[in-house]
């Protein structure tokens, strides 16, 4: 045995020693560069959703005191936003249930998806409206919960209406992707906006005269 080691060439074992330190060092390399990545994406990922719930708190809280005739200040702002972080949970978890109930039939989560976005949209119109007047995060919550639940029969025809341009919507979607019209995600994303500031600016003065 000692006569095979002393036979193999040392600049072949050198070799060897070399590869292994290279390997070694383009490993710790690939780690940092990973590490570095999967930080740079989480930080623009935050970034992204904290600009998004900053600014879907601004442009709502100043959409609900201008129409209540509120004040809007720094107060108002934070406690709204800590509002949006609550009923953001809440939607996830809801958003989670489905997915797990009708993961594998695509068109009932989609029906199923926009039914419970106009409920949603029905009942955050009610809690922006009691939180605009109140600025009481949870009782907000409580009184709008019961308080939408309640005047519920006397919205239907809004609701309805509500729902059936939500399936309008959802229609044309598909009809873009089906014709396969350049940007049809850009432009499905757009319609969605749309249709979310409408759905809550035509609703917002009918629930109002009922709350």
């Amino acid at each position: 045995m000692g006569n095979i080691t002393k036979n193999v060439d040392p600049s072949l074992l050198q070799n060897q020693e070399a590869l292994l330190q290279a390997s070694e060092t383009q490993l710790a390399a690939l780690y940092s560069d990973l590490k570095t990545l999967v930080i740079a994406t989480l930080s623009i990922l935050i970034i992204t959703v904290l600009a998004l719930l900053l600014g879907w708190s601004l442009s709502r809280g100043l959409i609900y005191t201008k129409i209540l005739k509120k004040k809007f200040n720094w107060d108002f702002f934070k406690r709204f936003v800590g509002l949006n972080v609550i009923i953001s949970i809440i939607f996830i978890i809801l958003l989670l249930i489905i997915s797990a109930l009708v993961q594998t039939q695509i068109k009932s989560m989609i029906y199923a998806g926009l039914i419970i976005l106009v409920v949603l949209i029905y009942y955050i119109t009610i809690i922006y409206i009691q939180f605009t007047k109140t600025k009481k995060i949870f009782a907000s919550i409580g009184e709008g919960l019961s308080k939408g639940t309640k005047i519920i029969p006397k919205l239907i025809i809004p609701l309805i209406l509500i729902l059936l341009v939500g399936i309008g919507f959802n229609l044309i979607s598909k009809l873009l992707i089906l014709m396969g019209i350049p940007q049809s995600t850009y432009i499905t994303i757009l319609l969605l906006a749309l249709y979310l500031a409408w759905a809550r600016l035509y609703l917002l003065p009918e629930v109002n005269k009922l709350i």
